[in-house]
């Protein structure tokens, strides 16, 4: 695998690409030169929504063998795989929070690499990451377009990801071991170990409708094409003996 470079310097020394419109790729996407096969783009937010599609289909496939167990007389391996389902949510919660920053940090890079004419000063302050991320949905944004953006963190579906949500991310980036109620009002620990279908779902549902409503105001279109539909998977792995 061979990095060629940056789709804006290709464009920039070479040409326009019209990849970069079928697949939404950005600015800053690497243009990789594979042997045997086409050229490759990568970007971060399109490996963290594989990732997250890869983790739930794995995660599906654990709840739907865990779903006919007989736990009065349960298998073997049904211990082990209700720890490995828990495991799995956790990683997709935490999984689609790095992809909001992810896509947050991508706006703000791909807005300073497409416009040369932005001063030092500006440039600094949009590609910033010390504010939380809950301000930078916002802030990030409304330094694009100039104005206050229509989405709203108050309103669904960021006022769900950074509400009850986050509460649950909070928990598994900065556990609490024990029953003591944190500064926020809620016992960690009780969070870290709720782990249910619908909060996975809800979290990439949201995670995908926010990321959606934001390409559509900056860009007006929809998009990104790299974001594909979630889809909740029917397979089922055959249990180990």
């Amino acid at each position: 695998m061979f990095r060629l470079s940056t789709v804006l310097e290709f464009e920039n020394n070479i040409g326009r690409l019209c990849v970069s419109d079928s697949l939404d790729a950005p600015p800053y996407a690497e243009i990789l030169i594979q042997g045997g096969i086409d050229a490759a783009y990568r970007h971060p937010e399109y490996m963290l929504v594989r990732d997250i599609e890869f983790l739930h289909s794995l995660y599906s496939n654990a709840e739907n063998m865990l779903n006919k167990v007989d736990w009065s007389s349960k298998p073997k391996w049904a211990a082990a795989a209700s720890e490995g389902s828990q495991g799995l949510g956790r990683t997709i919660v935490l999984t689609c929070f790095n992809l909001l920053e992810s896509f947050v940090g991508g706006l703000a890079r791909a807005h300073v690499m497409c416009n040369a004419n932005i001063d030092e000063a500006q440039a600094t302050k949009i590609l910033s990451a010390r504010d939380s991320l809950r301000k930078r949905i916002i802030s990030v944004p409304r330094q694009i377009l100039g104005r206050e953006p229509s989405v709203d963190i108050n309103k669904p579906p960021l006022s769900l990801l950074f509400g009850d949500i986050k509460k649950y991310r909070d928990s598994f980036v900065h556990c609490e071991p024990g029953d003591q109620v944190a500064s926020l009002g809620y016992v960690k620990e009780i969070l870290f170990h709720d782990i249910s279908p619908r909060l996975v779902n809800d979290t990439i549902n949201y995670t995908h409708a926010a990321i959606r409503n934001i390409w559509t105001e900056i860009h007006g279109r929809s998009g990104p094409k790299w974001l594909k539909p979630h889809k909740t998977t029917n397979l089922v792995l055959i249990p180990p003996q």
